[in-house]
């Protein structure tokens, strides 16, 4: 989605992580979805003031009722098949160094990092309203509710995510290309370099290998832990195939 901003002139902040805009003073990405509603208006204004057009949050969702009531804010989103989307975060972690995990199974649920979270979109959308322990159905509800006031919520396994996308914010959609796990010839060399700089081999040798394969067992089981995510998946890919059908319909 970055790219597709940039590909259309949308104005990142000066100072951001892949289109997260940082705060400066703490050195620190900035938090919005733990600002109550006049500050969270307060940093869209301040953006806007900067000439911001077009902002990320990727570890964190604001407050969606009080971004749906500002008039000149667009929410948009895209998400994956939950069970795809950890298995990739994996690879890519571990190739990387980012993770000490070798499995899958050590990978998920990680105590200090969001993204490796079982029933990660719900527990994003919800914020402080997640339960563990809650129902299912309730908290699918829930989710399904917030996502009503996001403009547009593509699926990426579907095709027509990009047009529909750029037609929900007037943009001319262009091709691009998904993060690969793997690593080219210079970032290798540059992980590989950092890894021995601490003093770790074992991860500087992940980099000329391939990520661990998870296998029939291990994404049954992920599918088990992510059965909530599962349900919000599978009715929003519901409703982009059936969007996706009227726009291939529509004369």
């Amino acid at each position: 989605m970055i790219d597709l901003a940039r590909f259309n002139n949308e104005v990142l902040s000066a100072a951001h992580a892949n289109g997260n805009p940082l705060d400066l003073e703490h050195r620190k990405v900035a938090r919005p979805w733990e600002l109550s509603p006049s500050g969270l208006r307060a940093h869209v204004d301040g953006l806007r003031e900067a000439g911001v057009t077009f902002v990320a949050s990727e570890w964190g969702v604001p407050d969606l009722d009080a971004l749906a009531a500002m008039e000149d804010v667009d929410v948009v989103t895209v998400v994956r098949e939950p069970v795809a989307r950890i298995v990739s975060n994996f690879g890519f972690d571990y190739l990387r160094g980012f993770t000490e995990a070798t499995s899958i199974e050590e990978y998920v649920d990680h105590h200090c990092d969001t993204h490796t979270q079982t029933d990660y979109y719900t527990r994003m959308i919800l914020g402080a309203a997640y339960r563990i322990d809650g129902d299912s159905a309730m908290q699918v509800a829930e989710v399904a509710r917030r996502l009503q006031l996001v403009r547009y919520v593509g699926v990426l396994e579907d095709p027509a995510w990009i047009s529909g996308l750029s037609d929900a914010l007037n943009w001319q959609a262009a091709p691009v290309a998904a993060k690969s796990s793997n690593l080219g010839a210079v970032q290798r060399g540059i992980r590989v370099i950092r890894q021995l700089g601490r003093g770790r081999l074992d991860l500087a040798i992940r980099a000329f290998g391939a990520a661990p394969h998870v296998g029939p067992e291990s994404r049954e089981w992920l599918a088990e832990r992510n059965a909530t995510d599962l349900r919000v998946y599978s009715r929003l890919a519901s409703d982009s195939t059936r969007a996706s059908d009227e726009l291939r319909s529509d004369p």
